[in-house]
């Protein structure tokens, strides 16, 4: 396999997963709506569920069985750094301001629980920034920050240069509050 055949792969394997997740979080969506229907028809309803007659799969009789979420569940929407990285990953090698992480976060439909999405965001990726075991890294651009997955030589394919190789210039990073 040459390097644009696995770019190429990448790519489209990065479409069908963010595809699966999205029709995961709709099913997770309706099956929690489905619960709910079914709990409601059992207090309505308490003598219809008996024995063998158990809709919702509950054990004991219609005692629901505790919920746990799965960690296929948990996986369905990151927050937080987990969904900076997660983007910023999906992207590589390209760079990302937060405007643009905030708009692709709300295209998966993980958009931040918050008045400020825009804000929530930047928090979240300046300290994945400043986490040492982040695999993202900062750069200012003019009056704007870029974000990106950083990938180490060791673990550049075939000997490609690293982020650090690629994601250089001459102005630096900065602790600037600008995205």
């Amino acid at each position: 396999m040459d390097r644009n055949q696995a770019i190429q792969m990448y790519n489209s394997l990065s479409d069908e997963l963010t595809q699966l997740r999205s029709e995961l979080v709709a099913l997770q969506r309706r099956e929690s709506g489905l619960v709910k229907v079914v709990e409601g028809i059992k207090e309505l309803f308490p003598d219809v569920i008996t024995g063998d007659n158990n809709i919702t799969g509950d054990n004991n009789h219609g005692t629901p069985r505790p919920r746990t979420e799965s960690p296929v569940a948990q996986d369905a929407s990151p927050r937080g750094q987990e969904a900076v990285l997660r983007v910023l990953e999906a992207v590589y090698p390209r760079s990302m301001t937060i405007e643009e992480m905030v708009a692709e976060m709300e295209r998966r439909g993980w958009t931040p629980d918050s008045a400020d999405p825009v804000g929530a965001v930047r928090a979240s990726a300046t300290r994945a920034v400043k986490n040492q075991r982040s695999r993202i890294e900062r750069r200012r651009r003019g009056r704007s920050f870029q974000y990106r997955h950083k990938v180490e030589k060791s673990d550049a394919p075939n000997g490609e240069p690293g982020a650090s190789d690629l994601f250089s210039d001459s102005e630096g990073d900065s602790d600037g509050t600008a995205s």
